[in-house]
């Protein structure tokens, strides 16, 4: 796994290397003929949804959170654990099949990760500033890169990458 791993979820600087470099990295041995170890995702599928989670994250794309309030604190321990996300995992706001992707190819999806990767880091300007997640709710900077962190360790894995 290149010494990533989520034992690194304390980390904030293995964080940020691992989403603005590491991941690409392993993304470059993806290509379209992959299978998937478990789910329905195609490569550019689980590509283009790692982007829409991206987009979630600064605010682009706007969710509802379907998690009850008083569960909020108790989901959000997952964030701060090494416990990885299960295969087949379900988010609720998502359809049972996924989209067509919306990209032109594959490449196309890479690159477009990369620059939402970008924007990621360059959009919270203050500490207190939020965007929601569907699960977790309202999520800051650190709650956002940690759920990215498990988030593309998890598909990664779907895929052998990692």
């Amino acid at each position: 796994m290149g010494g990533i791993g989520l034992a690194n979820i304390e980390d904030g600087t293995i964080r940020k290397e691992f989403l603005q470099r590491t991941l690409h990295e392993h993304l470059k041995r993806l290509d379209f003929k992959k299978s998937p170890k478990w789910g329905q995702f195609n490569p550019q599928q689980m590509v283009e949804h790692l982007i829409w989670a991206f987009d979630i994250s600064i605010g682009k794309v706007v969710v509802p959170c379907t998690t009850p309030r008083d569960k909020i604190d108790v989901f959000k321990r997952f964030l701060y654990s090494n416990t990885p996300t299960r295969p087949n995992f379900k988010n609720p706001i998502l359809e049972d099949l996924p989209i067509a992707p919306l990209l032109a190819d594959l490449q196309k999806a890479k690159t477009v990760l990369k620059e939402k990767t970008l924007q990621f880091y360059g959009h919270y300007k203050q500490p207190e500033q939020k965007e929601i997640h569907p699960i977790f709710g309202p999520l800051n900077f650190e709650e956002w890169e940690r759920n990215h962190f498990k988030h593309c360790i998890h598909h990664l894995t779907q895929f052998g990458l990692i």
